[in-house]
């Protein structure tokens, strides 16, 4: 049988996590890293940019969306 990769391994556990299971420092931390990522995505004009061309390239409409 073939291992599996790591990278699957690691999104199963992942995905089996549940947010009451974590420690709330853990949970705060994530917070503060996911809110850090946002606010320096949006203000980065070049990357908004690059993400909108990017979808618009790979098939999504061009008054998408897109996060960042």
């Amino acid at each position: 049988m073939a291992e599996r990769a790591a990278e699957d391994v690691l999104a199963d556990y992942a995905c089996g996590l549940r947010l009451d299971e974590l420690p709330p420092d853990v949970v705060a931390k994530a917070k503060l890293c996911l809110i850090d990522f946002m606010a320096s995505a949006l203000t980065i004009k070049d990357a908004r940019e690059a993400l909108a061309a990017l979808n618009v390239m790979e098939g999504g409409a061009p008054r998408a969306t897109v996060f960042g």
